[in-house]
């Protein structure tokens, strides 16, 4: 039983890519994706093989996630149509509801999306186009899990989280100070190094206020989905970069979570215990994002 028997047309360059790749690492590659498979099999969708061979990206996130969640304990509910992706309960007891999502860098005649990379020119890095497509993720899937809400399928208690991922945003790499994503959330924007002329010592580091994005057609898209009450129905968000041809950069310590300080069911500190996990603290009137980082559990080791 294995997700690359598959042939045709339709496939993606990435399924490909993987399936006919030559090698011992490109066995273990497979193999390992294999047994994701075998493990997060009843947790997925009747048509995951047929969709993983087509929209690669986007399906290895939804089974990263998964297999993520199980060896770290949770009881996740078998797949359902008409209901968030993942379904499970938090150690309190309570409902958690988990969207998924690995947005691309959009189509190819979409004003917003980056400049594609030309060998052998410096350009700067399309930072807030990227920016644009995280923020469209969350905004699709915040819209899903309202629907869910008003069908009575999420109930007043439960919590909701948005898995977001940037796998399909390759040959862009993510920031190498903080996950991007928390630019979407919060109003944090370039980073600035302060520094002593007189001594030429760097006496600050600080990130500039950030809180909208300008779209091709000069519209704002606001950047601060976790800094006002306007999310509220969204506990917090998973976020991961990990590509699916990448096998060596697939560790599970690369998982972010970030809580939304304003949600109505808020999140249990540390629910996943696993990568850095984000918290706002509040201390003396100003408001402080701050983070723990997670061992990687043996269970998620390679």
């Amino acid at each position: 039983m294995t997700l690359f028997d598959q042939g045709g047309c339709g496939l993606s360059g990435v399924f490909e890519t993987i399936r006919d790749a030559e090698g011992q690492l490109a066995v273990e590659h497979r193999a390992m994706l294999d047994n994701h498979w075998r493990e997060a099999r009843p947790y997925l969708d009747r048509n995951f093989k047929l969709a993983f061979a087509r929209e690669t990206a986007q399906r290895f996130w939804e089974l990263r996630l998964i297999y993520a969640m199980l060896a770290l304990g949770f009881e996740l509910e078998p797949a359902a149509d008409n209901r968030p992706d993942i379904a499970t309960r938090l150690p309190d007891g309570r409902r958690l509801w988990i969207e998924a999502t690995a947005p691309t860098l959009g189509a190819a005649d979409n004003p917003d999306r980056p400049a594609p990379l030309v060998e052998g020119r410096m350009a700067p890095a399309p930072v807030e186009r990227i920016m644009l497509r995280l923020s469209q993720g969350v905004w699709d899937k915040t819209r899903r899990l309202r629907r869910y809400r008003q069908d009575g399928i999420i109930r007043e208690g439960d919590c909701t989280v948005i898995a977001l991922s940037s796998g399909a945003h390759w040959p862009f790499i993510e920031a190498p100070d903080h996950p991007r994503v928390l630019s979407v959330l919060f109003p944090i924007g370039n980073e600035r190094w302060i520094i002593d002329r007189a001594t030429a010592q760097v006496t600050r580091v600080e990130h500039e206020y950030r809180d909208e994005v300008l779209r091709a057609n000069g519209g704002p898209i606001m950047m601060t989905a976790f800094d006002t009450a306007a999310f509220a129905d969204i506990s917090g968000l998973i976020y991961d970069f990990a590509r699916p041809q990448g096998i060596r950069q697939q560790d599970f310590g690369r998982f972010y979570t970030i809580d939304n300080p304003f949600a109505a069911a808020r999140l249990p500190r540390n629910y996943l215990s696993v990568g850095r996990a984000y918290q706002v603290e509040e201390t003396g009137g100003q408001r402080n994002l701050v983070w723990i980082d997670h061992r990687c559990p043996a269970s998620l080791r390679a």
